[in-house]
Formats: C-alpha cells, structure tokens, sequence
C-alpha cells in the first residue's frame, strides 16, 4: 500500500491510480476492517443522536406534565380559597 500510495505522489495523484489504491485497500483484510469499523462508527453515531432526541422529547414531555400538574393544583387550591357563602341558620325558638 505504502508503494502504491508513492506511486500516487510521483504520478501528480492520478485519479485512476488512486482509485486502484483505494479498490485494492478496500479489499483487503485491513481495509475490510476499517470500512466495518468506519460504518460502525457511523452507526454508533446515528444511535446517540437518536437518543440524544428522543432524550430531549422526554425532557419536554415531563416539562410539560409538571407545568399541567402545577396548573392543577394551582385551580385546586383557588377552588379552596373561595369563601364559601354562608347562611344564616334560624333555629326555632325554644319558649
């Protein structure tokens, strides 16, 4: 490869050559190696912005049930703060 890769740098970096180098790399257990390793790489990456996403999505989801619990609570407590009317009570008179 280490050839091959100086015969690119005297040609002027053919194009054709370097495609050979690269079809020749590629094909290679090494270069076999690292294209898995480059699509794992890129699929770990993938997998943590997903979860990035849906870890934020969550975020939000729970921001918003507290704001909707606080508003309940908020309309309970109103509802118990009201006076209440009161009546008078007229009992009968005992004589």
């Amino acid at each position: 490869l280490c050839h091959m890769t100086n015969k690119t740098r005297r040609h002027g970096n053919n194009k054709a050559i370097r495609s050979k180098i690269t079809v020749a790399y590629k094909n290679s257990p090494m270069g076999a190696q690292l294209e898995y390793f480059k699509l794992t790489c890129e699929r770990v990456k993938e997998a943590n912005e997903m979860n990035n996403n849906f870890q934020k999505q969550i975020i939000e989801l729970k921001k918003a049930k507290l704001a909707l619990e606080e508003r309940r609570l908020s309309l309970e407590e109103m509802r118990f703060a009201r006076p209440s009317i009161s009546l008078p009570i007229i009992l009968p008179d005992e004589s």
